[in-house]
């Protein structure tokens, strides 16, 4: 059985996550934000390397290799982007049990 101290660190490990991905929420509605990474790195950015990477001039291995890791980049960051929104549903959903639990144990100790 967890403890009160256990549910205390669950419920502060998922305040930061829950903190994070409410960060990453209003960022996306920034204008800039949208200009600059959503619109200008993921889209453009992605489109510019993908024609690059098909042109007889970047044909050797190695301007290959760095095209192919330049894409990687975009992947990454677009998959970090999605695992700490997804991250911080999640938390919000053990946040809320986890209290429950805290508080359930709390009154048990009374």
């Amino acid at each position: 059985m967890a403890t009160v101290e256990q549910i205390e660190v669950s419920i502060e490990t998922a305040k930061i996550a829950v903190a994070k991905r409410d960060a990453l929420l209003r960022l996306s509605k920034n204008p800039d934000f949208k200009l600059v990474i959503e619109d200008g790195y993921f889209v453009e950015e992605s489109k510019r390397l993908v024609l690059l990477k098909a042109s007889p001039a970047m044909g050797s291995t190695e301007h290959q290799e760095n095209i192919i890791k330049a894409i990687d980049g975009i992947g990454s960051l677009f998959q970090y982007l999605v695992a700490t929104t997804q991250t911080g549903e999640q938390m919000e959903r053990s946040l809320k049990a986890d209290e429950i639990t805290r508080d359930e144990l709390l009154e048990e100790q009374v």
